[in-house]
């Protein structure tokens, strides 16, 4: 890729788009663009991290596993951000990343990252910004999961899907929700059935659509706002 070519630059991952020029032109050559299909796991707790990836398009997503293997969402990436956090901590992943719906990134190796990490600017900032978001977006998850009912949850999580994938219609199958709430497929189904009734989505044949925006945000628990205001206050 020649550096100097604007149409060279992917401008989907917000974190590089934030980038100056100068700073954008030094990791260039060592991104790679590489596409990953849904429930691909790239990383299991205790991994050491060899690459790191700026999400352009698709979700990755933070899971927590139980020993008897039930799994709990921890966070979401979408465009906003990437996986690689623990490379900057210079630690291991402390969860299961799991590329939740289909994705493309831009792939760069960890001693790269680093040392651009290390030469402090823009990168450095947004970077140490976007670890407070990830970190803040982990806490309000857990506090959703102790304190916020089932309804609540699956709310919050379409509006976070919408969001990264920027449309109101996504394939995504009750067992995927059940994946990443934790909770039994019947449960789900009974309180995806009263957000219908109520005009709030249309769902059917592994699709959803989101009919009615703002009321499944008014009905979706305070964390999705906190987050949500948390990442637009990086850029």
């Amino acid at each position: 890729m020649n550096p100097t070519d604007d149409s060279t630059i992917p401008l989907n991952n917000r974190l590089l788009a934030a980038l100056p020029r100068d700073e954008y032109e030094r990791l260039l050559p060592r991104l790679e663009l590489v596409r990953f299909p849904r429930n691909r796991v790239i990383y299991e707790a205790g991994d050491a991290m060899s690459y790191a990836y700026f999400v352009s398009s698709g979700i990755a997503s933070l899971l927590a596993i139980t020993e008897n293997g039930q799994t709990i969402d921890i966070s979401m990436i979408g465009n906003e951000g990437f996986v690689g956090i623990p490379i900057i901590l210079h630690s291991r992943t402390p969860c299961r990343i799991m590329i939740h719906m289909p994705c493309e990134a831009m792939r760069i190796e960890a001693k790269p990252l680093l040392l651009e990490f290390h030469r402090g600017g823009q990168m450095q900032k947004l970077r140490l910004r976007y670890a407070g978001a990830l970190y803040e977006q982990s806490v309000q998850s857990a506090v959703s999961h102790s304190l916020h009912s089932i309804k609540q949850r699956l709310c919050r999580y379409l509006m976070v899907v919408s969001d990264s994938l920027r449309s109101d219609s996504f394939e995504l199958t009750q067992e995927d929700i059940a994946l990443m709430l934790g909770h039994e497929r019947n449960r789900l189904t009974l309180n995806a059935g009263e957000l219908k009734s109520k005009g709030l989505i249309e769902y059917g044949r592994g699709r959803i659509r989101i009919i009615d925006r703002e009321g499944l945000e008014a009905a979706a628990c305070e964390c999705y706002r906190i987050v949500k205001d948390s990442i637009a206050g990086m850029f």
